[in-house]
């Protein structure tokens, strides 16, 4: 058993009585998104902890983290380490890696829900929907989800 975590990211600060929280999630609808989920929870470490670990991820895709706020890279280097990534995959031919590798879960299997997109996805792809556009994120709610 892993865990993880949902993200939740908005265009507007989100007051900490707005944020997603594991009650609001159902774990039916979860499971069309998210391969496995058996169960959410909220994380057991401080928010500056998990604020700190998303920092780390956001890095990886060019993106930066400043307490809550979320700035959009322009970097498009992660977009090159997943076309190659692809690539190999496809040539070992195995179905479930290359299912992973195209959704981005390969690279970050944490999930970030944007209401402005209205479903969950893997970071890799969010990253690759908003690379470029100028625009601020803040962090909302931050759930684990174990799978």
């Amino acid at each position: 058993m892993s865990h993880s975590r949902i993200i939740q990211v908005s265009k507007e600060r989100v007051e900490e009585n707005e944020r997603l929280d594991s009650s609001s999630l159902e774990l039916d609808e979860l499971l069309h998104e998210i391969d496995g989920v058996d169960y959410v929870m909220e994380p057991d470490s401080s928010r500056e902890v998990e604020l700190d670990w998303l920092k780390e991820q956001l890095d990886k895709v060019g993106f930066t983290l400043d307490g809550e706020k979320i700035t959009v890279g322009k970097d498009e280097t992660f977009l090159s380490d997943w076309r190659e990534k692809a690539i190999e995959v496809a040539e070992e031919f195995s179905l479930w890696k290359m299912k992973e590798v195209a959704s981005g879960v390969y690279f970050c299997a944490f999930y970030i829900y944007d209401a402005e997109f209205g479903y969950l996805m893997p970071l890799w792809e969010w990253a690759k929907q908003v690379l470029g556009n100028d625009q601020t994120y803040y962090v909302g709610g931050i759930i684990d989800y174990h799978y």
